[in-house]
């Protein structure tokens, strides 16, 4: 808790993290953990495999990237392993980075992509300048590509399961939503994630292009690149969810902290929102310390002198 409360952007993110991150954050599964994905089995013979069917056949969508669950299944030494964790963990804190630095932009393209598949040119041409955007201030996160990283970490023979695997993964997914495409425009499925809805205007162009082998090129060219797009998309949603979820719990920290009454916690939730929106993610200093004086008028004598003492370290 001191950690949590001992900064001035504590004071004000923590209560932003009640009043306007619970707000914007991109919604998560049931598991408490937003960033952990489901546990992948290895199967009991010899080919090794991410992909999972429930029982009406669907593949099961990986709540983390298929090169992550792959890698589990790698046999790898100590050391090798050591290495592939490693790369996995930098991942994690370059994808918080830059959904962060960048959370304004995320959050319209979020808004935009909720908004479900483009259905006329106008709209598909918005939507490819869209991913163009994600691409450029998300650059990192695409180049180098992810696989080829962790693959390139990984004994030659390993590599190749471990390609496998993700392949398997990535075309069992891109065919699935090619069919839910075809039912989409046929109007039989209504449904709009928000991570799938990433990339449909370059989707659409895949869909349309088919014949020669270069068309084919040219498809399966795209199909990789909406792929990565949804993936990356989906990385930085979590990430922003689970930023969210901290503030949250800091911001009621900081309320059991000083026993803040229902009162209270409403006029320290109304300055957020009055000023917070401005700030959001990324306040200055002189935003910083406007909110948190404001925040100490609201307070008793006692309370003040909780919270300074915690600020300062007592």
């Amino acid at each position: 808790m001191r950690t949590a409360a001992r900064s001035y952007a504590m004071i004000l993110v923590t209560v932003v993290g009640c009043a306007t991150c619970a707000a914007t954050a991109v919604s998560s599964d049931d598991d408490a953990d937003s960033l952990a994905g489901p546990k992948v089995v290895a199967p009991t013979d010899k080919k090794l495999s991410i992909v999972r069917r429930d029982f009406q056949g669907h593949v099961e969508q990986l709540e983390e990237r298929p090169e992550i669950a792959a890698a589990r299944l790698l046999t790898l030494d100590d050391a090798t392993r050591a290495k592939v964790d490693e790369a996995i963990a930098k991942r994690a804190v370059l994808v918080s980075q830059i959904t962060l630095d960048n959370y304004e932009t995320f959050l319209k393209l979020q808004s935009e992509f909720a908004g479900g598949p483009p259905t006329t040119a106008e709209q598909r041409q918005q939507r490819m300048a869209s991913v163009r955007t994600l691409r450029e201030f998300a650059k990192p996160l695409f180049e180098p590509a992810f696989a080829e990283a962790l693959a390139a970490l990984v004994p030659t023979e390993q590599a190749k399961h471990f390609r496998a695997m993700v392949s398997e993964y990535k075309d069992a997914i891109v065919s699935m939503e090619a069919a839910r495409g075809k039912a989409t425009r046929a109007g039989e499925d209504k449904g709009d994630q928000t991570d799938e809805a990433m990339g449909d205007g370059m989707s659409e162009v895949a869909t349309t292009r088919r014949g020669s082998a270069r068309a084919e090129r040219i498809r399966a060219r795209i199909d990789n690149e909406v792929f990565e797009v949804r993936q990356v998309g989906r990385e930085m949603g979590q990430a922003f969810n689970a930023f969210a979820e901290q503030r949250q719990r800091q911001g009621e920290e900081l309320y059991t902290l000083i026993d803040a009454t229902p009162e209270q916690r409403a006029k320290i939730d109304k300055i957020v929102r009055e000023r917070g929106e401005t700030a959001a993610l990324k306040p200055s200093e002189e935003h910083r310390r406007e909110i948190f004086q404001r925040v100490l008028k609201e307070l008793t004598p006692e309370q003040r002198r909780k919270l300074l003492d915690e600020y300062r370290g007592k």
